[in-house]
């Protein structure tokens, strides 16, 4: 009885472990799927870490479009330099907000 008992035991892990090997080759093809997005999820958190220990280069890049736009068209640059300044002061009200925790 024992002795049978053990043996269904063994077989029962077998199984077990066999259906594991299965389990863990279909999640990693399913897995593979996903490989893509995470690296560019991976990129795009990248850049912006980096932007926010660099923010002189995009400013510094947005204020000669905008002085390039002035000369060739100075309405439009007027109009974006507005949308910048909005967009920038958008973002200190939301920074100022998240840090207070409100």
């Amino acid at each position: 009885m024992k002795r049978q008992r053990s043996q269904a035991l063994l077989l029962r892990q077998h199984e077990l472990l066999l259906r594991s090997r299965v389990l863990r080759a279909e999640f990693s093809e399913l897995g593979g799927a996903w490989r893509k997005p995470f690296v560019v999820a991976d990129q795009v958190r990248g850049a912006w870490h980096w932007l926010r220990a660099n923010p002189a280069l995009p400013v510094a890049a947005a204020v000669v479009l905008t002085v390039v736009l002035a000369v060739v068209r100075p309405r439009r640059a007027w109009r974006l330099g507005l949308r910048l300044w909005w967009g920038w002061t958008s973002w200190r009200r939301l920074q100022q907000r998240l840090a207070s925790g409100r």
